[in-house]
């Protein structure tokens, strides 16, 4: 007989077998990297945009467009993560995430036959649709990972945690396939955006597939039943109010919006002027792995690390999951205080060994706290319907740290150059 598993309302003892939940499991990892591999890989093609957008003739639009590109994004992201709080609870979670998915699979299709079409007579415009669809996949993007928060967390612990580490390794993925593509001599750029968009299409697609026959198993029919009939029957669809499911869960909200503004503080805006203090400037590590080794496959490294090692490593308990990470705000002076430039302040870490370090447990502190207090907080409320609410406040929380982390990168880089 398989595992009791508690997580269920109606005071029904509901059981898992292994099987089922290494399944369960599988799935949620392949749906938390589809959420976030399309966003990785576009924000990973800036050699694409940079070579399109250069013939806009605007310098501007041509060093900016990350710029454009983040606010669009971020704010497309946290208006539809709010949204989703209000969208989930009277509208049924499935044909959302099929439409979502959907959505934004056409969406990088469209890039992927873009990428392959002559822009040279329409540049301004090339830059308003990429901009445009761009914003629309995130806000979609927003909208699926509320909706997959919201089942997971009716599920099972492991479920949030595996849909948490897919999320993790998207990052890990991209880094890789950018590191692999600066490795082959004389690579397009153009061509090099033609495959992340075709790659994240992919990822898209079968994500889709998965969710079809995720949807069909009997345990994720059992339980995510009753949240589907409420909804269909009219009926309030939390048991609790939403204040009270908030006293209930806030500590693990703050916790994961602290540990992303924490983050976004650091990475990847600010550790990417990270500078090697080699006094060889002109090897290819210095000029071309340094900044993707040491910032980027290092910091996603860690933080798939910190996702995997939660299931394993389930600490630090509820009681102080929210004053860990607060204490990561520490590492925000030792990643400015290594070379970042440009500054006008000493550097106190001159080895490349220390951002290493810093950077490795800042990744892994912050996979790990937040895979632990997104699977926290469903235990603190009894029905499905109210843990799937919960899964949505716990998307909202994550975007919002990301947009007010942002923020923070502008004053904290100006402050060095005081």
């Amino acid at each position: 007989m398989g595992e009791r598993d508690s997580l269920l309302g109606n005071d029904k003892e509901v059981y898992i077998t292994p099987h089922t939940r290494r399944a369960v499991y599988s799935f949620m990892v392949l749906f938390g990297l589809a959420s976030l591999l399309p966003w990785n890989l576009v924000i990973t093609a800036t050699g694409y945009f940079a070579t399109k957008f250069a013939e806009t003739n605007c310098t501007t639009i041509e060093t900016g467009f990350p710029s454009y590109f983040q606010i669009g994004g971020i704010g497309s992201n946290v208006a539809l993560s709010l949204s989703s709080v209000f969208l989930l609870k009277y509208v049924p979670i499935k044909p959302v995430l099929v439409t979502c998915n959907t959505l934004v699979l056409i969406i990088l299709l469209a890039m992927t036959v873009m990428s392959k079409q002559s822009t040279v007579t329409w540049p301004m415009s090339f830059f308003v649709i990429s901009n445009v669809i761009f914003c629309l996949a995130c806000g979609a993007s927003a909208v699926y990972i509320s909706g997959m928060l919201a089942v997971a967390s009716m599920l099972t612990p492991s479920a949030v945690k595996g849909f948490v580490l897919g999320q993790g390794s998207a990052g890990l993925f991209a880094t890789v396939i950018s590191i692999v593509t600066l490795s082959i001599p004389g690579t397009d750029p153009v061509q090099a955006g033609f495959y992340y968009f075709l790659i994240a299409a992919l990822s898209l697609g079968l994500s889709l597939v998965g969710y079809v026959f995720f949807s069909r198993l009997s345990f994720v029919r059992n339980n995510t039943l009753e949240k589907e009939e409420e909804i269909e029957e009219n009926i309030e669809a939390a048991k609790l109010s939403a204040f009270q499911l908030f006293m209930k869960t806030w500590k693990y909200c703050a916790a994961q919006l602290l540990t992303l503004l924490i983050t976004l503080a650091c990475f990847p805006a600010a550790m990417s002027s990270l500078k090697s203090t080699s006094p060889d400037t002109t090897s290819p590590w210095t000029t071309t792995y340094f900044l993707p080794v040491m910032t980027f496959l290092i910091y996603n490294i860690g933080d798939v690390l910190g996702r995997v090692t939660s299931s394993i490593l389930p600490y630090p308990s509820k009681r102080f999951i929210l004053p860990i990470a607060i204490s990561r705000v520490i590492f925000i002076p030792l990643i400015y205080m290594c070379n970042l430039q440009p500054r006008s302040i000493n550097v106190w870490f001159e080895s490349d060994v220390w951002p290493a370090v810093f950077n490795l447990l800042f990744s892994w502190t912050n996979g790990h706290i937040i895979s632990l207090a997104t699977a926290y907080a469903p235990d603190e409320v009894p029905s499905r319907s109210d843990k799937s609410m919960v899964g949505t406040y716990s998307a909202f929380s994550c975007a919002l740290g990301l947009v007010i982390g942002s923020l923070l990168v502008f004053p904290f880089l100006d402050i060095l150059k005081i």
